[in-house]
């Protein structure tokens, strides 16, 4: 084959100038040496990274053909493929990039997820346990023991082979389960959940016990990972794409996905320049407005946001993140007149009318803040953030069959709500129903509220009884 010849050529022709001329360079540089595996693979993963996912797939099989003892080509292709649902091509790609390194823990990672989607659970095992060997010894010992111990330090500074001992941890717990053996699963996991508080090993031990048939335990860690998304680990030859991501819709796509990861700081270092070459686009400043949010500097989105409020008025999203700036600086009038403005451009926008029933009652306007949980009831809107506000309000005025109405419906709505819980147990102390209230509280230790508030809540529980 003629490798110059055969070359895939794309994007030259971008609106993005940057992109272009990046594109431009990688073909130039494939084009200068035609027989590079290297030069092949590196034009593969500009494509990848900037979406041309048909140029991608060629290149890298051309790359891999020029050099098919380097095991990056397959196996980022096989990333690629099953972005695209060719889970079957996928698993293929994988296959000879393990021949070249069986020594990477992602690829055997990898391997095992897709075999479990594939519902081939003894082959995914076999890959989960491949995994942990080679992050560290499968074995989850006792708590004093020193690999626990290496396990804890690795989960809590996120390395590589903390992430990796996780997910395949967890992998292998869910295959285990798809293979009928529930306890298995549950050993496995319960040293794991009982160190970690990521909500997706709660919602796998909640199933184990499911299994078991012990329902109280399925029940309470079912609650504590409703919100349960699924696990990722670091996977440095995935990442090394985000090197080759140009022009700014790129750029910028690539900080909203390290929002999303919880690494503002490392957006900010890409947004902050992008607003020099785009000051006034939309998205831009939504983004940049929430990476300041989220580290704690509300004076900076509102620097960003209420400049461009001039040109983009109409936005509910910019009231929304200047009623929250304002909200983190406690001037709650300020955030109210926001957050009203966001809820008459968008009265549907749920976070909004969350906010402005948080803001009033901590303004000590209860009348309006119970007008607001009602209007929301009235428009088909309740929440279980909302009910709890309402159970504040009433326990405030020592309603207390009304607070624990509304506690109640809050936690039916969301059984993982702690604070409503722990409110709840309050409201029923207040009301002479100890028996409940400990049921209650129960639920609110199993949710995550704090021992120190647990122990003063059952130190009122011992006073009540004593009263009685």
């Amino acid at each position: 084959m003629e490798q110059n010849d055969a070359l895939v050529v794309q994007g030259l022709d971008s609106a993005e100038p940057a992109l272009a001329a990046f594109l431009a360079e990688r073909v130039a540089s494939a084009q200068a040496l035609p027989a590079s595996g290297a030069m092949r693979g590196r034009l593969a993963m500009a494509y990848h990274a900037n979406g041309f996912a048909d140029a991608a797939l060629a290149s890298y099989a051309q790359a891999e053909e020029l050099d098919p003892h380097d095991g990056r080509w397959p196996y980022l292709s096989a990333l690629l493929l099953a972005e695209s649902g060719a889970q079957e091509a996928a698993l293929g790609n994988l296959e000879r990039a393990l021949k070249l390194d069986p020594a990477y823990p992602p690829a055997w990672l990898w391997r095992g997820t897709w075999l479990l989607d594939d519902d081939r659970s003894d082959e995914a095992a076999q890959a989960f346990q491949r995994a942990l060997a080679l992050a560290e010894p499968p074995s989850l010992p006792a708590a004093d023991d020193p690999g626990r111990t290496r396990l804890r330090d690795a989960l809590a500074r996120s390395t590589a082979e903390g992430s990796a001992m996780l997910a395949a941890t967890v992998g292998l717990a869910r295959a285990l389960l798809r293979e009928g053996n529930a306890q298995q699963a549950a050993a496995l996991l319960e040293p794991v959940v009982a160190d970690f508080a990521h909500p997706h090993p709660s919602r796998i031990l909640a199933q184990a016990y499911r299994a078991l048939g012990r329902e109280d335990e399925a029940r309470r860690y079912a609650e504590r990972s409703r919100e349960a998304t699924p696990l990722t680990w670091v996977d440095e030859r995935r990442e090394a794409l985000t090197a080759h991501v140009r022009g700014f819709s790129g750029m910028l796509s690539k900080a909203e996905t390290l929002i999303e990861q919880g690494r503002a700081q490392a957006a900010l270092r890409i947004l902050e320049p992008l607003r020099e070459e785009q000051p006034h686009d939309r998205v831009l400043l939504n983004n940049l407005a929430a990476a300041y949010g989220t580290t704690d500097r509300p004076q900076a989105v509102l620097d960003v946001l209420l400049p461009a409020l001039e040109r983009h008025e109409g936005n509910h999203l910019f009231h929304f993140n200047i009623a929250l700036a304002y909200g983190q600086l406690n001037q709650r009038e300020e955030a109210l007149l926001h957050v009203n403005r966001a809820l008459v451009l968008r009265p549907s926008f749920l976070p909004a009318r969350e906010e402005q029933v948080a803001l009033l009652v901590d303004v000590a306007r209860h009348d309006e803040a119970l007008a607001a949980v009602e209007a929301a009831v009235r428009d088909g809107v309740q929440t279980a953030a909302l009910l709890f506000y309402a159970g504040l309000i009433e326990g405030y005025r020592e309603r207390w069959p009304v607070a624990i109405e509304r506690f109640e419906e809050a936690v039916r709505l969301d059984p993982a709500h702690a604070r409503a819980h722990l409110y709840l147990a309050h409201a029923l102390i207040e009301a002479g129903r100890v028996a409940e209230a400990r049921a209650a509280l129960a639920l609110a230790a199993a949710a995550g509220i704090s021992s120190e508030e647990i122990a003063a809540a059952r130190a009122r529980i011992r006073s009540s009884e004593a009263r009685q």
